[in-house]
């Protein structure tokens, strides 16, 4: 096991302190853009936090959403004046680490040379601070690929539970408690492959072996408890059909005679995906103003349909992952990890804050479009602009050509008395609680 090797804690330097109060965060967002509405409840995304760089990948939440990991490439290539690599063995190191977001420090667990050792799989067990990671080995020259999994904490050193099994090993943990089971295939005297399973406690130890059976394979059921579905052929529809029946932990026999409390299969910890029916994620390409250039944004949207049905998550960025606890999202931007936690708020306090942005901005957008058409009309002796060609007269005058999008501009004179400029309205931006006006003069007002 020379390719993974063990590194000190590495704690990253964060680009921004967390507040004691959460709450507090609330100031520094937009709530135009972070706030959704979930059913009827209403989360607001904090402002994001840096994990750490260096190309991170393969990010995974704990359960309970206080714990994230993913894996970094910590080394840089180090270049001659030749500008030619001169530690090439380094380029494909990675190493798996995990980030507390509590206390925003991030430890290096291990170290993997990716070009030999490859991570197969993180699990997440149940509420725990504990995952456990499958490996797939292939040293140079060699026939087939090993396989070992390993237990992972920041709270102690990682622990290897199978190592070097020449057959490929896939773990799932319960979706309900702090259990996984390991499944693997095993040599019997006879030459004959078979598949065999283990229960594995929350410490890393082996629980019980569970008896082989070609009938079927170890699963959990809808309460997390370890169960062993079979296939069966209903005698009334003739149809196939799977029937789960418990475990005895203690002997680790299926107990064919029972069938399981719970006859719907568990979910497992894919954690970085959330139910359909809660969360989506839309991704989402858009045209950079002026420029021959797109942005790919990543949004967070509520599936079911709300008021507020969706906010932005990164602006440039192609990828989220979302906490199984609904706490929190996290995103890769430029090479970069991001968080930004999750803070539930009163679903009146949200659409009064929104409603509040709206007009705000609303009164800035009509500014901004009276002070062009007060430029207009200076370059062309008091003239406003035409109405039919109102768009493309005035796009000069904006700094962005957005905000022409939304204003209604119902000047019908070629140009207004000064006497009548404080009075006379020159257009007006909508939103769900009054508009704000512009008049000919450049000042703006709100009409309810």
């Amino acid at each position: 096991m020379n390719a993974i090797l063990l590194l000190p804690a590495l704690v990253l330097a964060q680009t921004q302190t967390q507040t004691a109060d959460p709450a507090l965060s609330l100031k520094y967002i937009n709530p135009l853009k972070d706030f959704i509405q979930i059913s009827d409840k209403a989360y607001a995304l904090l402002p994001p936090t840096l994990v750490s760089d260096g190309r991170p990948s393969e990010i995974h939440f704990s359960s309970n959403g206080q714990a994230i990991t993913f894996l970094r490439h910590p080394n840089r290539p180090a270049f001659d004046q030749n500008m030619m690599v001169t530690n090439p063995n380094a380029l494909d190191s990675q190493s798996l680490c995990e980030c507390s977001l509590a206390d925003q420090k991030v430890k290096d667990l291990l170290t993997i040379d990716g070009r030999t050792t490859v991570i197969e799989q993180i699990e997440w067990l149940h509420e725990s601070d504990a995952f456990l990671v499958v490996t797939r080995n292939t040293p140079p020259q060699a026939k087939e690929p090993t396989y070992s999994v390993y237990r992972l904490s920041g709270l102690s050193d990682p622990q290897e539970l199978y190592a070097n099994s020449i057959h490929p090993i896939s773990v799932e943990a319960s979706p309900s408690k702090p259990l996984a089971i390991a499944i693997t295939s095993a040599t019997d005297s006879t030459g004959k492959v078979h598949q065999q399973g283990a229960v594995i406690e929350n410490d890393g130890t082996e629980l019980v072996p569970i008896t082989n059976d070609p009938r079927g394979l170890p699963i959990f059921d809808g309460d997390g408890n370890v169960a062993y579905f079979e296939g069966l052929v209903d005698a009334q529809t003739k149809k196939r059909k799977l029937v789960l029946h418990p475990i005895d932990l203690k002997t680790g026999e299926p107990q064919f005679d029972k069938l399981s409390a719970n006859q719907v299969l568990g979910v497992g910890v894919s954690y970085e995906q959330l139910p359909a029916k809660t969360w989506q994620s839309l991704n989402s390409i858009s045209p950079l103003p002026r420029f021959k250039a797109s942005i790919r944004s990543q949004w967070l949207r509520g599936a079911v349909k709300s008021d507020y049905p969706v906010a932005l998550i990164a602006a440039d960025s192609e990828d989220s992952t979302f906490s199984p606890a609904m706490n929190a999202v996290a995103y890769v931007t430029q090479g970069t990890l991001f968080v930004r936690e999750m803070l539930p708020v009163d679903l009146t306090v949200m659409k009064a804050m929104m409603d509040v942005a709206r007009k705000e901005e609303a009164m800035s957008q009509a500014k901004q479009v009276g002070v062009a058409c007060m430029m207009y009309a200076a370059d062309y002796d008091g003239q406003m602009p035409p109405l039919k060609e109102f768009a493309t007269q005035i796009d000069p005058y904006v700094k962005n050509p957005d905000l022409v999008n939304g204003f209604t501009y119902t000047n019908t004179l070629s140009s207004i008395p000064q006497a009548d400029a404080a009075t006379t309205i020159v257009g007006f931006v909508q939103t769900g609680t009054g508009k704000a006006v512009v008049y000919g003069d450049g000042h703006v007002a709100w009409m309810p």
